[in-house]
């Protein structure tokens, strides 16, 4: 009876092991490509990265379209962001979550100058996300999708 025990032990392991690597995999963190709303192509790109349990988003490229600055700055912002350069600075902030879905932060607009509130829902396969900035309720507020660049 050990032997059949063991033997349903090791199947068992052999089928849930590469599953549990597969969601391991699956992480909000890491390099993210941002898609222009207007023409779809590529804007920006975003590391997110995880601090205690919340993950943060900052701008790691640019892509200007033709006759735009190649370097812009958050002319729009208010505060700590007044008048920064895009590339590094702090976009997402005080996300929170697991697995797939990822609430309670906040994302900048650097164009507008606007932060709204933000939730995420990773894709299974781990390489989309799709952003949702909103004010107050998220039933009013736009989603974009993020697809990961590593």
């Amino acid at each position: 009876m050990n032997r059949v025990a063991l033997l349903f032990c090791l199947t068992i392991a052999l089928f849930v092991h590469p599953i549990s690597l597969f969601a391991d995999s699956v992480s909000l963190v890491g390099l993210w490509r941002q898609f222009d709303d207007e023409t779809a192509k590529p804007s920006s790109l975003i590391r997110i990265r995880e601090h205690g349990g919340q993950y943060e988003g900052s701008i790691e490229t640019i892509f200007p379209l033709a006759g735009e600055p190649t370097a812009p700055q958050c002319w729009k912002c208010s505060g700590w962001r007044k008048n920064k350069p895009l590339v590094g600075l702090l976009i997402l902030t005080g996300m929170r979550g697991s697995e797939l879905q990822y609430k309670g932060g906040e994302i900048l607009d650097p164009v507008e100058g606007q932060v709204y509130r933000c939730e995420m829902k990773l894709a299974e396969d781990g390489m989309h996300v799709h952003v949702g900035g909103y004010i107050g309720v998220s039933l009013f507020g736009r989603t974009r999708l993020w697809e990961k660049v590593e």
